[in-house]
């Protein structure tokens, strides 16, 4: 699963990996306005919610956001916009 603060990463996800991402397109997401609201605080309040820590999820952070990531996980793969954060 992944986690991204970055929309179109989001929605791309699912085009070129195995992987799907928590928040997805806006049309093809069930539940699209309560999952959208869910990353904003993950990643503004660090709120995790249970069921992400009960699977492999990453986390593909903006590298100008003040964000602690949840425990458990470790910096995997950073570039000049983003930091992937997933499971040790």
């Amino acid at each position: 699963m992944v986690i991204s603060q970055d929309w179109l990463v989001g929605y791309m996800v699912s085009t070129y990996t195995r992987v799907r991402s928590w928040e997805g397109h806006y049309a093809n997401t069930p539940f699209s306005a309560q999952r959208t609201a869910e990353v904003r605080q993950a990643f503004l309040e660090e709120r995790i919610l249970p069921e992400w820590k009960r699977q492999r999820v990453y986390y593909v952070v903006q590298r100008d956001t003040e964000w602690s990531p949840p425990l458990g996980v470790v910096e995997r793969y950073r570039n000049n916009e983003f930091v992937v954060w997933g499971p040790q």
